[in-house]
């Protein structure tokens, strides 16, 4: 067949159209290439079609090729491929392609893998599309320059995003930016011998595992929400390459009986995250092995919610030259705050807060930790650091109600605003988002004095209260409740300033042996 080169605006479908179908429009753009940009709108329907843009005549950064839904509602149009095929297993492929950008669309693989097949192409965009299929978008080696953006992955895919270089031919500069994935069944994002890699803005939600990056350098993992995981949010593996991976400003919570991060890769620099895990495994909010050397792990804030007390707030296999600084590491599950399995050569580790509400708070080589003056004079770390309760406003959201953590870190450079962007104060606050203590607050620290073995017979209760308002605190009533019945209420007065606190006895209560016994103490 001899065919014209193409330029300007065409229709796909409907009445009256430039082409019936995808076919026809591809078939002309295969053999004749164009002259000039070319736009296809494709009108509302279902295309049941297989199609692949090869290299195309004429085409360049100016004038390139673009596939729209012409009513711009991805839901309208649907490119779909239903066959089974095992050898041809996409739906839409581009192979040694460039400059083609498809918008608005939905594209489907049913009965196969890959709805969108991406190969040895460059200048590639998919944008505001809907994908459905085992493999939503697969790029191999020789692929550069695509942006996957704005588009809404269903069907509980078994891989949203596959990334998949090569040791010799890495998959280079390519950005995965405000998608939505709902589900999958087993990797969001898998990322193979690449570089050059921006994760920015996904939502991603009940997944198996969200992140996995492998063998790859200059990756960015920024302002992601990753929700809902059965195993862990975010994992780094790489012996080989040693240009830095970021991972900052991501919301991870709900990760169950798995990591938060998991740091397997030299030069990762986890800055303004928020991590919170639960479940019954043994797991870590922040788990750094012995490839993780020269990474950074700062303003971090971690919620561990998991009940197995051998879990940790970070866990510290073995790696050097590490600096961990301005980080609240909690755990309200009973387990560890801090585990540092070895000694680790250069450790720089201060400014940090640590809060466990079980007994032993640290661990070093083995060696259970229950107070932070212990853990600064056995490890050697900490000096300025803290341990108190954080008072996150939930078990996810790490927004703190702490004034001791109020300006106690240390200014970082290159580390200017928090996970909201928020200007850091000098000197900051710890933890991943900036604290401003309302005027007039009052908290309760801790319980002192009652701890196990509860002797039984009648007993004092005091409380440590703490003023965390920015004002002088004058008056406040302290409810407090034994076995969720409430007791007579505490009229505090007297004159705290700011960030002060006080050993106060809201009153006694009669204890009785061998029974277990829940106090709950709060301010109003």
């Amino acid at each position: 067949d001899l065919s014209t080169p193409l330029c300007g605006n065409y229709t796909i479908g409907g009445t009256n159209p430039h082409f019936q179908n995808f076919t026809e429009a591809v078939t002309i753009l295969n053999n004749a290439g164009i002259s000039c940009p070319v736009v296809f709108y494709v009108r509302d329907g279902i295309y049941s079609e297989q199609i692949e843009i090869g290299q195309i005549q004429g085409v360049d950064s100016i004038n390139t090729v673009s596939f729209i839904g012409e009513n711009l509602d991805s839901s309208l149009v649907s490119l779909e491929y239903t066959q089974t095929n095992n050898i041809l297993n996409y739906t839409l492929n581009l192979n040694n392609t460039e400059y083609i950008y498809i918008r608005h669309i939905s594209i489907k693989r049913l009965s196969g893998n890959y709805p969108v097949w991406i190969q040895a192409s460059n200048n590639i965009e998919i944008a505001n599309c809907k994908l459905y299929g085992s493999y939503s978008i697969y790029l191999n080696s020789e692929s550069e320059l695509v942006e996957i953006k704005n588009c809404h992955f269903d069907g509980n895919p078994n891989r949203a995003i596959r990334i998949s270089g090569t040791s010799t031919n890495q998959i280079k500069n390519i950005s995965i930016n405000n998608n939505i994935i709902p589900n999958s069944n087993s990797f969001c994002f898998e990322i193979d011998y690449s570089k050059n890699i921006q994760i920015f803005k996904n939502s991603i939600s009940n997944f198996d595992r969200a992140i996995d990056v492998n063998y790859s350098d200059n990756v960015d993992i920024e302002n992601n929400m990753l929700e809902n995981g059965s195993y862990y949010g975010i994992e780094i593996y790489s012996y080989q390459f040693q240009d830095s991976i970021f991972i900052k400003n991501n919301i991870i919570s709900n990760i169950l009986n798995d990591d938060g991060i998991r740091i397997h890769c030299p030069n990762v620099e986890a800055i303004n995250n928020f991590i919170q895990i639960e479940g019954i495994a043994e797991k870590s909010g922040i788990y750094i092995n012995y490839y993780g050397d020269n990474s950074k792990v700062l303003f971090n804030s971690i919620n561990v919610t998991n009940t197995n007390t051998s879990s940790r707030a970070i866990y510290i296999e073995d790696a050097d030259n590490l600096d961990i600084k301005n980080n609240i590491f909690s755990n309200s599950g009973g387990g560890y705050s801090a585990d540092i399995a070895n000694s680790p050569l250069n450790l720089q580790m201060d400014y940090n807060n640590y809060f466990s509400s079980g007994n032993m708070v640290w661990k070093n080589a083995g060696t259970d930790i229950q107070t932070l003056a212990n853990w600064q004079t056995t490890t050697g770390f900490d000096a300025n650091s803290k341990d108190k309760n954080p008072f996150y406003s939930s078990i996810s959201d790490l927004s703190i109600n702490q004034i001791l953590l109020d300006g106690a870190g240390i200014s970082i450079s290159g580390i200017p605003i928090d996970i909201d962007s928020t200007i850091r104060s000098n000197p900051p606050d710890i933890g991943a988002r900036e604290f401003s203590p309302c005027t007039i607050d009052a908290g309760v620290n801790l319980i002192s004095g009652l701890s196990n073995p509860l002797a039984a017979g009648l007993q004092n209760i005091e409380v440590e209260l703490q003023n965390q308002g920015s004002g002088t605190l004058t008056s406040v009533e302290i409810n407090w409740t034994v076995n969720g019945q409430i007791q007579i209420p505490f009229i505090w007065s007297g004159n705290l300033i700011s960030a002060q606190n006080e050993i106060v006895q809201i009153g006694t209560y009669t204890f009785v042996g061998g029974s277990n016994y829940d106090v709950s103490v709060w301010t109003t």
